[in-house]
């Protein structure tokens, strides 16, 4: 970007300095010129040519924009942590997980913090707590770093189910999560899964550095004009993922789900097994999928996502069931049926709201099983609705309308207690 002198002209030869860049408005407009160029680059995609799924393709730009503020800028203090919620109700997207809370925050390798869980007391804790690192060796995807968590018993918990962790390059006693001093671009995540979502309830969370006390933070012209520059990258670079993934899994075969198998192209947890699937079921049909789950796992869900990866309302539909809210059937097999109408069956998934929720992926995760665990391969079944109890074993449990409707209050008070509100 060239230069000018006080009446306007350009200066060649020499380049504006973040202040002048500011002042001249150009910083703005080159951020608005960018976004612009992704949203034409994403309806050039394979979407349905529709008004509800151009309505949520301009939300998912949106949301992507907001979480690039808040991760490249407003949360991006690496020096003055603060733990930082991005995937919630409001802003769901790459695959968020509707039994998670995630929290996260950057970190200085040479830096030293303390992160503490506590149990509120009035409910059980979460049924599984993860606290991982996540290592930017470029601008691409990050890899996993270490990983701790109290499935597999690496994150040791108090028997309330709190825990104290120390996040540094240096070893500490007791739970130690390692930073890799070589790379200066880390952050940890921390996630905490809720399987009996009636009972559990969040951790109260501190953090805290040990060996430093920074002065209080000063917004430079050049930290935001550096944030303004690389957050229509991050934008451009998620809705191109997400709808990347979307398009592969429908190219496989609609309704169809591969065994669950390590992703590397989805950063979650370590050793954690996705399926994913396109899913298509026109109104008055309905899909029917059964697989059994393993036997020793730390956790197993299956959920629904739109086109662009982002969780369904899951406080107000039922678009998601894990181990704790399955019923399986007396051959200990899991059946789930997609529809937009409540068919009555327990393992009810809905995709109704319009022709922007008919399809979109169906995925099956699977974490923290034994190396030996049997992990079974999804098995889909697409037919009328009608006949849906006719495919069903004649044991599976029935829900009727009054206990769906119970069923769904407990779902959105659960939520609403998780977010805080």
């Amino acid at each position: 970007m060239k230069a000018s002198g006080m009446n306007g002209e350009r200066r060649e030869g020499t380049e504006r300095t973040a202040a002048e860049r500011f002042l001249h408005g150009e910083v703005w407009g080159d951020l608005l010129a960018s976004l612009d160029a992704t949203a034409r680059r994403l309806f050039e995609k394979e979407l349905p040519r529709t008004p509800q799924v151009s309505a949520l393709a301009y939300r998912h730009l949106l949301r992507l924009l907001r979480a690039g503020a808040e991760l490249l800028l407003e949360f991006a203090d690496a020096e003055r942590p603060m733990l930082h919620r991005t995937y919630d109700l409001g802003m769901a997207f790459a695959l968020d997980n509707p039994d998670t809370l995630y929290h996260h925050f950057p970190v200085l390798p040479g830096a030293t913090y303390r992160l503490r869980g506590e149990p509120d007391g009035r409910g059980k804790p979460p049924h599984f707590v993860s606290a991982s690192t996540m290592v930017f060796e470029t601008d691409g995807l990050p890899r996993m770093g270490a990983d701790l968590n109290n499935a597999n018993g690496s994150l040791g918990v108090t028997a309330e189910g709190g825990f104290e962790l120390s996040i540094g390059a240096e070893p500490h006693g007791g739970n130690w999560l390692e930073l890799e001093p070589e790379f200066p671009r880390q952050r940890v995540f921390l996630r905490q899964t809720f399987q009996d979502w009636e009972n559990e309830r969040p951790l109260r969370l501190e953090l805290g550095r040990l060996d430093a006390v920074p002065p209080p933070r000063v917004v430079f012209p050049e930290t935001v004009a550096t944030a303004l520059q690389f957050i229509p990258a991050f934008v451009e670079f998620q809705a191109e993922r997400w709808i990347r993934n979307t398009i592969e899994a429908r190219q496989r075969g609609e309704n169809v789900l591969p065994r669950p198998e390590e992703n590397p192209g989805i950063a979650g947890l370590t050793g954690q097994r996705y399926a994913q699937g396109f899913y298509k079921v026109p109104p008055g049909q309905a899909l029917l999928v059964t697989f059994t789950p393993p036997r020793t796992c730390g956790y197993w869900g299956i959920q629904l996502a739109n086109w662009f990866g982002e969780s369904l309302d899951y406080a107000n539909r039922r678009v998601s069931i894990n181990a704790h809210q399955a019923a399986l059937d007396r051959d200990v097999a899991f059946r789930a049926v997609l529809a937009a109408e409540d068919p009555g069956v327990a393992n009810w998934l809905d995709v109704g709201g319009g022709e922007a929720f008919s399809e979109g992926l169906v995925v099956v995760r699977v974490a923290e099983c034994a190396d030996d665990c049997e992990i079974d391969t999804p098995q889909t079944r697409l037919l009328p609705l009608d006949r849906v109890w006719e495919a069903l074993p004649a044991e599976h449990p029935r829900v009727d309308a009054k206990a769906r409707r119970r069923e769904m209050r407990a779902r959105r008070r659960h939520l609403m207690r998780r977010l805080g509100q």
